[in-house]
């Protein structure tokens, strides 16, 4: 898997590549999001996991994107593919349970 920060193009790319995509919205002072993000990039690694990309979303500074996103919570997972929304969820720290809510996506 892949991490982009969040822009119209890399949106655009991964809503057209038709496959699995999910945006990360966090914020640098939140401790669930740095627990997170250690997960999100070793799962990453995983061969499971070779066709997606991360969207990063910062939760205070891009808040057109957080708005669109419907997010009122940093810390959150949406998984996508094309333009639909697949799955979601906020405060996930446990390795099994984002790697499941990836998976809804494959």
């Amino acid at each position: 898997g892949d991490f982009k920060p969040i822009s119209q193009e890399a949106y655009q790319q991964a809503a057209a590549s038709g496959k699995p995509y999910v945006f990360f919205v966090k914020a640098d002072w939140c401790p669930v999001c740095k627990r997170e993000m250690p997960i999100l990039e070793s799962l990453m690694k995983d061969p499971a996991f070779k066709d997606y990309t991360i969207l990063v979303v910062d939760f205070d500074a891009n808040k057109k994107a957080v708005e669109m996103l419907q997010v009122e919570h940093q810390s959150t997972l949406v998984v996508m593919r094309g333009n639909k929304d697949i799955a979601r969820a906020t405060g996930l720290t446990d390795e099994a349970a984002i790697r499941a809510l990836l998976l809804k996506a494959a």
